[in-house]
């Protein structure tokens, strides 16, 4: 090794690290002072706080102030993995669930010590301080993960809201004095509850409104459960009113999971009739659009995953971001529409492309308007654009939409959606006329004749979203993998922690099945008699 030039024993060093876990790059950096000098800028540049590195009840190491102050001109990002953690009444129901059974007595206990805000373990104050005394050493951090608690049963979502309100409480109140600006913000799995109690409480308000105008890249995840405290109006007016907060915004990503999640193939939409559902609680399913009050940022960068709007609240969206945006991706997103026998009984008052050479008039076709409204768009990609229908009569009406190809030569309603957008010029009808697409006013008529030349292939990775993200090299940074740019997302401890608490939850809940198979059997009723089925309450 000390023969090797300097600049490739270094060269040498760094694409270990790039190519090994970060565990592997700390225990390496103690070989010697070359290997320390090299590695540990590397390894210490993401702090992880997680329940093992909290908690008294674990033989971990926590963080000392001595160490904090150390390593603290060198860290970057603070990963925040609070997935481990059980709410109070998740921790209840289960417990009135396994506590008969003598092989859980010892898990049901761990449940409410170890695994739940505790004075045997941690509370939540000791989250809130350890929280900030991190920001207090370390104040070149200006990237942030906050992964919030899911529910294994049930949709508690109680604890979650507990740790948002203090991560967001700690860096609110971040030292002014050095402190860099928080420039990356990503959210896992905030539950829609959660984010309505945050902005209906002033002092929460408060310290969002702090942390959030330098905020450049703004990722949230959020979790759709049964909308009963809140509806998705009201999540609606909380989720864009905080958007609206990152006055220096460039790329916003929102993803959706829960009741609104579906993907499908491009041939047929997910179909609602009035007698499977009130046409109230089908609407509560969609992911609501900014109100015409809220002054939205301009960003660069917009990515949707797994949302369903309605269509008029989508081009809210496009109209706000449009004249910024410069790269629309899109993936599993859907429209919902609404169809009877005097409303949009031919499926084509709202479809994500439209049709060629027809004139769109008072009908809502997404591409050309989309075109119209992004000056700067430069690229675009889109997989699973799909409908959601609700019929409001039993009687026959057309479910064609826009599905098929005009061209016949394959296409998805993705692909099209992409080319149209794009501005690419379209391949000719099977009898060969020239097949346009009409924008909505005539003041967009200079578009039917700005195209782009059609090549004779085109890559399925500029305009698929995921065959991009599987293929590109060029993508931008996905802090929602990794957020120093280095090393995954992934803490060991919690991975371990909460596989462990799935397998005990599946391991109680098949003993009460089998008591229950054995008291069916014997004509009794036994302990788990009436219980719901495992898989029901799981989200």
């Amino acid at each position: 090794m000390d023969r090797l030039p300097w600049e490739l024993f270094q060269d040498i060093l760094l694409v270990f690290a790039h190519n090994a876990t970060k565990n592997d790059v700390l225990t390496k950096r103690l070989v010697c002072r070359d290997f320390n000098h090299i590695l540990r800028p590397l390894g210490c540049r993401t702090i992880s706080l997680e329940l093992t590195r909290l908690s008294k009840l674990y033989n971990v190491p926590k963080p000392r102030s001595d160490g904090l102050q150390t390593i603290g001109h060198r860290c970057k990002a603070l990963h925040i993995d609070m997935t481990v953690l059980r709410d109070d009444d998740e921790v209840e129901v289960l417990n009135s669930e396994l506590q008969h059974l003598p092989s859980m007595q010892g898990f049901c206990h761990a449940l409410r010590h170890r695994y739940s805000f505790s004075d045997a373990g941690f509370t939540e104050l000791d989250f809130y301080q350890t929280t900030a005394e991190v920001l207090f050493y370390c104040r070149d951090i200006d990237r942030v993960r906050i992964c919030l608690p899911q529910s294994i049963r049930g949709s508690h979502c109680g604890v979650a809201t507990r740790v948002l309100a203090n991560a967001f409480k700690a860096l609110g109140q971040r030292p002014e004095e050095d402190s860099a600006p928080l420039k990356t913000l990503v959210i896992d799995n905030i539950p829609e509850v959660t984010l309505c109690e945050l902005w209906i409480n002033p002092s929460d308000v408060m310290n969002m409104q702090a942390l959030l105008p330098s905020v450049e890249t703004l990722a949230l995840s959020t979790r759709c459960f049964d909308r009963v405290s809140f509806s998705a109006i009201m999540f609606g007016v909380a989720l864009w009113n905080m958007i609206s907060s990152t006055r220096n915004l460039q790329s916003l990503y929102l993803a959706c999971s829960g009741a609104s999640r579906t993907v499908k193939d491009d041939n047929l939409p997910e179909e609602v009739t009035h007698q499977d559902m009130d046409f109230t609680q089908w609407l509560e399913r969609r992911l609501s659009g900014p109100g015409p009050q809220v002054t939205l940022p301009k960003p660069t960068y917009l990515e949707l995953r797994h949302v369903a709007m309605l269509p008029e609240e989508l081009l809210h969206i496009a109209a706000a971001f449009g004249p910024s945006l410069e790269e629309l991706h899109l993936f599993d997103v859907s429209l919902m529409i609404e169809q009877s026998l005097t409303s949009n009984a031919e499926s084509d008052m709202h479809l994500w492309v439209g049709l060629p050479n027809v004139d769109a008039g008072p009908r809502q076709w997404m591409a050309m308007r989309f075109r119209a409204l992004m000056p700067n768009l430069r690229i675009c990609r889109c997989s699973n654009l799909n409908y959601k229908s609700y019929l409001h009569t039993t009687g026959p009406v057309q479910r064609v939409f826009d599905y098929a190809d005009p061209a016949r030569i394959g296409r998805s309603i993705a692909q099209r959606f992409v080319e149209v957008v794009t501005g690419l010029q379209q391949p000719s009808l099977p009898d060969g006329t020239p097949m346009r697409f009409h924008p909505h006013d005539d003041e967009f008529d200079h578009l039917l004749h700005n195209l782009t030349e059609r090549r004779s292939r085109i890559p399925i990775a500029e305009y698929d979203f995921e065959a991009h993200r599987l293929a590109a090299a060029d993508r931008p940074p996905d802090y929602q993998h990794s957020l120093d740019g280095l090393f995954a997302n992934c803490v060991d401890g919690s991975r371990r922690e909460i596989r462990g608490i799935v397998d005990k939850v599946v391991e109680g809940l098949m003993a009460i099945e089998r008591l229950d198979l054995e008291s069916l059997h014997l004509g009794n009723t036994g302990p788990g008699q009436g219980l719901p089925d495992p898989a029901a309450g799981s989200t």
